[in-house]
Formats: C-alpha cells, structure tokens, sequence
C-alpha cells in the first residue's frame, strides 16, 4: 500500500466514530421534534446541529416536567461567551431586578440569523428592549478592561467619586469610553470627539438630534469650539436636568451657554450675537428664572434657552426646521404667548412674513430676540415708548420700505402731530401707535376687521375721545383723507408760509434800519473822544482774514457732518464745491498762522504785544478778583495791562486751535499719504475725533466769549468798533486797562519834559501822542487834566518820576 493510501485509511477510521455519532445525534433531533414541534424552525446557521449538542442534559427520554438548561453556546462561541460574563448586562445584575438577557435574548433561540446577513444590528438585535440607544461597534467586539487599570495612569482625580452621585454611578470606563478601550497605546495621543466618548451608545435621539444641529454640523466640518454633549452636561459629574446642581438645569443654563456665546474669542471668531446670555439675565425672562417656582411636573415655569432654541436640535435661522426661523418664531413664542401669537397671525406682518417677505417683522423684530423687557400696556411704560421709536416708526418712515410696498410716510405725519410729539415728550396719556394699530393684530385700513378701518376707526377714537364722531376720526388720521380738505390744507400753509416770509422779513428789515442807524451815531460819538490806535493796520487785516477763513471753515465743515440742517441746506453746495472751498479756508488759515508767527518774533511791535500776551500768575489773581467785584463781594475790579487775563486766554486757545486744526486737517486731506508715513493705525480716525470736536469748541467759544466781549457786553453793544478801525477811546481804555494807561500817561510826561524823545516812546504811546495831534488836541493840557482828576494817578507819576 502507497503511503499516500496509507494516511487516507488512516484519517477515515478516525473520522468514522464522530461520523457515526453525530448521525446519530441527527437522529435523536427527529425524535426531539415529534414533541417539540411547535418549535421555531432551525436557522441555516445551525441546520447541521443536532439538538443535544447544544442541549448537554438532554436525552431523548427527558422528563417533560424538568426543563433543560440553557443551550450551551459556549461549547462553539467561547470567545463570545467569556465577553459577555464581564458585559453591561451582567454587571449591571448587581443592582437591577430586570432580567438579565442571554444569546438566545439577542440572537433567538432556534432562528438565528447569520450575523453578516444582518443589516441593522441594533434594529435586530437590541431594539426589543432598548428604544433610545444606539451600537456602535460590535458587541462581541468590545474587551473589558476594569477601572483598576485605568487608575493606573489616570490617578490624579477620583473619577468614582465624580460619579458616585450620578446616573452613571454603576458605569464602568469602558462602557463610555469604547474607542479608548480598543487602542490602549494609542489613546493617549488627540482624539477627535467620537473617540472620546460614546454617548450616542445609550442616548440615540438625543445624539441623532444634535448630529442635525449647528453644533453638530459644526463639530462634524471640524470646529472644535462646537458644544458636544461634554460641553453642556459636564465629563464626569453628570447630573440630572431636574437637579438644580445640574448644569442644565434651568436655573444654570444661561450660565452654561455662556461659557461659550460670552467668550470674547469665540464670537469674534465666528460672528456671534454678543451679551446674549447677559441681555437674557437682564430681561424679563431672565429676572423671572431667577425668581421662578416649579409646576406640576416639576418643570420651572420661567423660559430658558432651551425653550427657545430647543435642546439638543438647536438650529441656526437658516437650517430646515430651526424653531428661531423667522417663519417659525411665532410658533416658538406661542407655546407660552398662544392668544398674542393668535392675534398676530391674523395681522398683516404675518401675512407678508409667512409669504417669504424679510422685512415683515416677527415677533423678535420689535422685541428683541435675548433683551426682551416687560410690556404693560395698561401702564404704558418706556419700553412702550422704546418700540414705538425704534421699531414701529424707524420702519414706517424707511424710504427704501415706503416705496417698495407703495405706503405713504405715516410715520412722519404721526411724528408732527399732537399724538407724535406728546408721546415724544413722554406724555402717557397720548395715543401710541397701538393705540390705534393694536399691538399685534395689525391690518391695513382697508380690511374690514382693521382698527382704522373706515367701519371702525370712529370706535377705535371713542376709546379716548367719548364723543368722536366719524368726522372727527375721518380728519384726525395721519393723512386727510377728504381731497377737498387736503387742498384748503395746502392753500393755508403756503399762505402762512409767505405770511411768515413777509411779516419776519418786514420785521428784520425794520429792525436792520434802526440798527445801522445806531452803529453810525455811536460811530459819530466816539469820533468826538480821544481815541488810541490799538491795533495797526496790518493787524486788523490779520483779523479780517482770520474771521473770514474761520465762518467759512465752519460753515463749509458742519455742511459735510450736518447735511440735513437746514441752516447748511440753505447754502446749497455741491460736495466737490464744498471741499476745495474748505480746503482753500484752511490753507488760508495757516498761511496767516505762519506769518502771525513771524510777525510777533521778529518786528519790535510784535516782539512787545508777545510779552505782554505772556500768561503771568497775576492773571489768576485777576480773575479771582474780577468775579469777587462781579458777585459784589469785592468794591473795585481788578486792573489790567494792555491784554486782561480774558484776551490772553483767548489769544492762547486760538493758538493751540489752529495748530491742532492744521495738523489734523493735513492728515485727512491725504489720509493714504500719512497711513504710509505713520505706522499707527489709529492716527487717521483719532484725527477725524480732534478735528470735529475742536472744531465744535472752537465755535463755541467764538460764539460764546468772543462775542460777549467785542459784542453782547453792555459796554460794547452793538459792536465794538476796534475791529474795524483798531481805536479805543481813550476813557475806554483808561478803566479797562489801567495799569497800562499809567504806563502810557508816565510816558507821555516824560516825553512833554523832554526826558525821553520819540523812539524811546512804547508803540500804544506813540499812537496816543500821533491821535492827540490828528484830533489837534493839547497833549499837556490831557496830562494836566488827567492829573488833576486822579490824585492816585498823580502820586504814582512824581513817584516815578523822581525814583
């Protein structure tokens, strides 16, 4: 015999004992059927398995009464069956009553299912008793590795302790933790947030949910910034909703979305709305959380963010069925506000929103979507007035809206009414525009169930009025609306129009006469004092050219920021006009700045007025003790030198003013030019800031001190005529700038006595001693007269004199 003959023979005569006796277990199958034949068919898995090889203390001759013992799977599935003695089901034995399923629970007794044929796992194999979980991986798949072994390196916190009070308390590690389980030395390296964790595992729908939501869309492109489920439960000490410990709880939610929609990064980085959480705490939603009382069920009454935005599905404006969809926030509202949500589903902004139309307002366009105040309207407090303002009338005097829908601007008519400017002003008791409107169903006059409607506006008046007819409400709307007396309205305003023109005009020009009038008689009478020159000819040219590019400045700047004001309105300049005319003023400007500065360093004249502008200590004393005289605490005022503290003031801001003006007007007039030369950012806009407002403080001080002194003082009014001519009467200057007229009379004295000649004479003396002689007046008989007057004065010229 061949070897090869040899070995088959061989393995037959062994194989043929297990032949045999596994066709004879076949056999024993056929009897086990003539009982059991109510059995489920046998599967083809196991179509070549004969019932007592699973069935060990069976026989064919059993007792009926005696049940078997379970199918010992083992004997083929040794690996499944030892993962299943350390499984979640088995642990959780300990602390359940419920029973705890087998092989056959899962894969059925006699019908089983080859496992690769099976699509839905969990559908076909865990659904009979769990509704809301999900498998992940294969079941038989998942080692257990006990808690001790992950306390190995992760001893720092006592994760059990954490757990200990939670629902979670008889987990094990691996139960959430399956990915990790399965790469132990890997594990340690970044995990995505599906190989943290395994919540889905156990909460289906809520992870189904948040796999649709912004922040599970978001986690899925890879924002790791996105909320997971870790974020808002907490890792470890996860609490139930109805625990006020619980992070979600009502009372905490707010706080805990704002770990995130608070964090200056994050809504920089990803353009969120900012302080919603703050504005909720701030509103009447959030005031009442924080003094909110359960229901029945337990729940707080007060809205949250969930209430809003929903838990786990929380969706952005634009995602299919987000509950914060403009078209759908009315609903969201209604499940707390079901009547008001009623009646402005019957209004015309639902009408037009449910259409698709965006400027349709919902109910967050009017009252905010997280800073939603309390609205009385029996009280009528300012948040009504504050929607009135900021929504209803922003709205409905929009022109871009106005022509769009072909509405008349009622918004603006209202404003100029009786209604719209009582209520400006505070005035409770004034209609508001619900008053009329309604506060939600709002519908335009022309249907018949609208407030304004022509069948009911006269009732909707008689709310206030008692006695409003249907012509007092036909002719109180915002616009007439009888064509007859919407003519006779517009014949009597341009007849009071051009009584205003003609009446004011008449007015002014009477008023103009007598005013010019008076300036020539004061002119004439101060032609007959003795007067000084007190500026010369190029400096009342100076000043001419200063006060002509200063109002030009002014008017031409506050054109561009004032367009609206009818005052610059009236000048009627083209933008490109109005520029170069300003840039023209400004260039002006400086150029006199610079040559004023060479004027005062290097003429004699200039050299001295610069010394006596000098700001000395003395000019604080002055002022203190020139308002002691003028609140009649001090007997005399103060006395001067040829410039008070008051003209030495404002020499210094103008001064100051022109140089910030020019330097910040160089830079906006080439922006891009400075942007490059400066490496700061913020020099074009912090210019931009300085030019307006010194622009705003130096009118105002024009206005405001400049004035007074030169035209609204007593002693001045009308106008001082310095500024035309540069002289003073010399009365004038002798009780205003004494001091200095001492100086100028000693001078004077001196120069009569030969003492000193003409070129050692001060500038304001030369021109004292140069009018005397055009007035052909005696100078020694002014210094006798002046001496004789003024004892004081006497004293302190012989003083000087003999000093």
């Amino acid at each position: 015999m061949s070897k090869k003959n040899f070995v088959i023979l061989f393995v037959f005569l062994c194989l043929s004992p297990a032949v045999l006796w596994a066709e004879d277990l076949k056999g024993e199958s056929h009897k086990c059927m003539e009982c059991h034949e109510k059995i489920e068919k046998i599967s083809a898995v196991h179509e070549d398995v004969a019932c007592l090889e699973c069935h060990l203390d069976g026989d064919t001759d059993h007792d009926e009464d005696t049940p078997l013992e379970p199918a010992n799977c083992e004997e083929c599935h040794e690996d499944e069956v030892t993962q299943t003695q350390t499984d979640i089901h088995r642990r959780m034995a300990s602390f359940t009553d419920e029973d705890i399923p087998n092989c056959a629970t899962c894969h059925n007794a006699h019908d089983i299912e080859l496992n690769e044929e099976v699509e839905d796992h969990f559908e076909n194999y865990c659904s009979s008793c769990h509704e809301n979980m999900m498998l992940t991986q294969n079941y038989h798949s998942l080692p257990y590795i006990p808690d001790e072994k992950c306390t190995e390196c992760h001893d720092k916190k006592d994760y059990h302790a954490e757990l200990a009070d939670t629902p979670h308390s008889k987990l094990a590690c691996v139960d959430c933790h399956i990915y990790i389980t399965e790469n132990l030395k890997e594990h340690e390296k970044d995990l995505t947030f599906l190989q943290k964790s395994n919540c889905d595992m156990c909460h289906k729908n809520a992870a189904l949910e948040h796999k649709d939501s912004v922040h599970g869309i978001s986690l899925m492109e890879g924002i790791g910034d996105a909320a997971l489920c870790t974020s808002c439960h907490g890792v470890h000490k996860i609490l139930d909703v109805k625990n006020p410990e619980s992070p979600v709880s009502p009372n905490h939610l707010a706080r805990t979305c704002s770990k995130c929609h608070e964090d200056p990064a994050i809504i920089q980085r990803y353009s969120l709305s900012k302080a919603c959480c703050k504005n909720y705490d701030q509103s009447i939603h959030g005031m009442l959380m924080a003094k909110a009382d359960l229901n029945d069920k337990g729940e707080l009454k007060a809205p949250t963010c969930v209430k809003c935005h929903g838990v786990h599905d929380i969706k952005n404006r634009v995602q299919p069925g987000s509950s914060i969809a403009s078209v759908n926030v009315p609903d969201t509202c209604g499940e707390c506000h079901q009547k008001i949500t009623e009646e402005y589903q019957a209004s015309i902004h639902w009408i037009r929103a449910k259409k698709g139309d965006r400027h349709a307002p919902v109910c967050n366009d009017c009252h905010n979507e997280h800073e939603i105040q309390e609205l009385n309207t029996a009280s009528r407090g300012a948040e009504v007035k504050k929607i009135q303002e900021e929504t209803c009338i922003n709205c409905h005097k929009n022109p871009q809206l106005l022509s769009r829908y072909g509405l008349n601007s009622t918004a603006v008519q209202y404003q100029d009414s009786y209604h719209g400017l009582a209520t400006t002003r505070g005035d409770k008791s004034a209609a508001y525009c619900i008053d009329c409107h309604n506060p939600h169903k709002i519908l335009p006059k022309e249907h018949k169930d609208s407030s304004v409607s022509p069948m009911n506006v006269t009732q909707t008046c008689q709310n206030c009025h008692k006695d409003a007819t249907v012509e007092f409400s036909r002719n109180y709307s915002h616009k007439t609306e009888s064509p007859a007396s919407e003519t006779l309205e517009y014949w009597v305003r341009q007849l009071y129009v051009s009584m205003i023109f003609v009446v004011i005009g008449g007015m002014l020009l009477h008023n103009m006469i007598i005013f010019i009038h008076e300036i020539r008689e004061k002119r004439k009478r101060d032609k007959l004092k003795i007067r000084i020159a007190r500026f010369n000819r190029n400096e009342i040219i100076q000043h001419l050219l200063l006060v002509l590019s200063f109002f030009v400045l002014v008017f031409t700047g506050f054109t561009l920021k004032f367009p609206e004001n009818w005052i610059f309105q009236w000048f009627g300049l083209a933008e490109p006009i109005r520029k170069e005319v300003h840039r023209i003023a400004g260039v002006v400007m400086l150029l006199l700045g610079f040559y004023h500065i060479a004027y005062m360093l290097f003429t004699p004249r200039g050299r001295q007025g610069l010394r006596q502008l000098l700001p000395l200590v003395s000019d604080m004393t002055d002022f203190l003790n020139n308002m002691l005289y003028y609140l009649h605490l001090k007997k005399k005022p103060p006395e001067y030198g040829n410039f008070d503290y008051m003209e030495k003031a404002e020499y210094w801001a103008l001064i100051w003013g022109t140089m910030i003006m020019g330097l910040t007007g160089i830079i906006l007039w080439n922006p891009t030019l400075f942007s490059q030369w400066i490496p700061y950012s913020w020099v074009i806009k912090i210019s931009e800031i300085v030019h307006f407002y010194e622009a705003i403080l130096a009118t105002l001080a024009i206005v405001v001190w400049h004035f007074f002194f030169v035209m609204l003082h007593p002693k001045e009014y009308p106008v001082s005529f310095t500024m035309v001519d540069g002289q003073m009467s010399l009365e004038h200057y002798k009780h205003h700038h004494t001091k200095h007229f001492r100086l100028m009379i000693l001078e004077a004295v001196q120069y009569s006595q030969g003492k000193i000649d003409e070129k050692q004479l001060s500038y304001l003396t030369q021109s004292f001693i140069n009018s005397m002689n055009e007035q052909h007046q005696s100078l020694a008989e002014l210094l006798q007269k002046e001496l004789e007057k003024d004892q004081n004065l006497k004293d302190w010229i012989e003083q000087h004199l003999t000093a």
